[in-house]
């Protein structure tokens, strides 16, 4: 990693600079990012971490910049752009993308920034993003390249075995925690999170939706038809075979 390449990175998610002990949390939309915020937030600090506080610690570089720009040090970013070449560190989150797109399609739907049906939904690149898999398949070489500077967690061992993943991200990130794991685990569970943004609401979006829906594994099974599962797992065959989920 050199500094022109940071330089054109930071240029790129419009901040200042990227620092050399900055981390950043990446994921494609809708598979995880947001949970680990939180759990890195409640490593971070030992106050309550709502949706309404989170970018304090954990800021979104689309929508906090100025945060970012004026912290000096061991800064912790969240981003859906994959320039993980240019990133000194990066934890990077993934998750089936069957779930992804019945997560993001609701989401979508919430936000009345699409009106067809689940079918039609997931024939198209809706994230803005690019693809899952160029996605995904450019942060599985970067970990071959250069291990040390990324840890890969999976949504469904982020859900199975919470505690562990708690600890190997505050190892990663060299964090001496201030809370308890057994206490971020409570926290951070899924039903925690959905009563903390009923009790404590959010500073994005206008519209009534909730965030945190479901969280659950698998549920494209029960939302997508037998022919949209069957065009799903054979367009991603490869990509959803080599991460373990075929």
């Amino acid at each position: 990693m050199n500094t022109f390449q940071r330089k054109i990175a930071a240029i790129k998610l419009g901040l200042k600079s990227i620092q050399p002990d900055d981390t950043f949390v990446v994921s494609y939309p809708k598979s995880g990012n947001t949970w680990v915020r939180f759990i890195l937030s409640n490593l971070l600090s030992d106050q309550n971490i709502t949706l309404k506080n989170i970018d304090e610690y954990v800021p979104d570089c689309y929508n906090f910049k100025s945060i970012i720009n004026k912290t000096l040090s061991k800064r912790f970013i969240k981003t859906h752009d994959c320039h993980l070449s240019s990133f000194p560190k990066s934890i990077y989150i993934y998750r089936d993308y069957r779930d992804v797109l019945v997560s993001y399609y609701h989401y979508q739907v919430g936000l009345g920034e699409f009106t067809g049906n689940l079918s039609s939904f997931i024939r198209q690149e809706n994230s803005g993003f690019g693809s899952w898999t160029n996605h995904i398949n450019y942060a599985l070489a970067f970990k071959q390249k250069h291990p040390a500077r990324i840890l890969m967690l999976s949504y469904e061992d982020l859900l199975k075995n919470t505690s562990s993943n708690i600890d190997k991200i505050a190892q990663f990130c060299s964090i001496l925690p201030l809370k308890s794991t057994s206490e971020i685990e409570q926290i951070c569970s899924f039903d925690s999170l959905k009563e903390n943004e009923a009790i404590n609401g959010r500073t994005f979006d206008k519209n009534e939706i909730t965030f945190f829906r479901k969280g659950t594994i698998g549920q494209w099974r029960n939302e997508l038809s037998e022919e949209d599962q069957n065009w799903l797992t054979n367009k991603y065959k490869t990509t959803l075979k080599q991460l373990g989920y075929l």
